[in-house]
């Protein structure tokens, strides 16, 4: 796939990812060099490796030292390259999180949305708005923007299930990238009676557009984590950085203790 939107390192991860999927690289199969790969995408070799590590974070190859690099046994499943979701993401954590459905909408209109799933004419969008909870807290305030297509997909879908397995398992459309940006905003009149925080408190409100193994743009989702309860932790390593959302089980959580705690880092390795 070529897409020419997308960095040059994931458009070539893609490609190969693709192949794997297909059953053109088998698994155990050794892949060409880092350079020879270089050459045949008109690329540098730095942007290869680029594309390497995404494969090899999914868990799709595996680069020996000084042999090369291999399509992993096992070849592409759903649960490799599925983007996590939230509520999986917390679950690993050992934090039960549970989610409450505010509204369906089926046909809706939303701008920014409609632009960013590249929605032409008058074609219209469906909503699902959700609340994320730990025990009764009230955590996070979530909507999720798709194409009217996928209006079946939120008709069906509940609560006790992740969103994008589902999706996944009713479409066929495997979620494998997310793009965010998050930033800090007071939450307005509507957003903090839904979240039960007084008008005005501080939130996070984060922006993600996520792509199916296609590189179709199918979710949009806008997202209020409440300041109180979520907090954003990184961790960087030389040139390469990787970074959590954390809720807050105690108000009053000791973040000395967090970041001397080896523990809490090893989880991200």
């Amino acid at each position: 796939m070529n897409n020419p939107k997308l960095p040059r390192y994931i458009s070539i991860a893609e490609t190969i990812r693709q192949k794997i999927k297909e059953g053109s690289l088998q698994s155990g199969s050794l892949l060409p060099s880092q350079l020879e790969l270089a050459r045949k995408f008109s690329t540098s070799v730095m942007t290869v490796r680029q594309a390497l590590s995404v494969l090899e974070a999914e868990g799709l190859i595996v680069l020996k030292q000084g042999v090369g690099t291999f399509v992993a046994s096992g070849g592409i499943s759903g649960r490799k390259v599925r983007l996590q979701g939230f509520q999986d993401e917390m679950s690993d954590h050992q934090i039960h999180i549970t989610t409450k459905i505010i509204e369906k909408e089926y046909s809706c209109s939303d701008a920014r949305a409609t632009r960013l799933l590249g929605i032409k004419g008058k074609e219209r969008i469906c909503c699902l708005t959700r609340l994320r909870l730990l025990d009764t807290r009230r955590i996070i305030l979530q909507r999720t923007f798709m194409p009217s297509g996928f209006a079946g997909v939120i008709k069906e879908y509940s609560e006790d299930q992740s969103l994008y397995s589902y999706l996944g398992k009713a479409t066929g459309q495997v979620i494998t990238r997310g793009q965010e940006i998050i930033r800090a905003v007071f939450l307005n009149k509507e957003d903090s009676r839904l979240l039960e925080k007084p008008e005005g408190a501080p939130a996070f409100l984060s922006y993600r557009l996520s792509t199916s193994l296609s590189g179709r743009a199918v979710l949009f989702d806008e997202a209020f984590l409440a300041g109180d309860s979520v907090v954003i932790s990184a961790n960087r390593v030389g040139h390469q950085y990787r970074f959590h959302y954390n809720v807050l089980t105690d108000v009053e959580q000791d973040f000395e203790k967090q970041l001397l705690n080896p523990e809490f880092w090893e989880e991200w390795s």
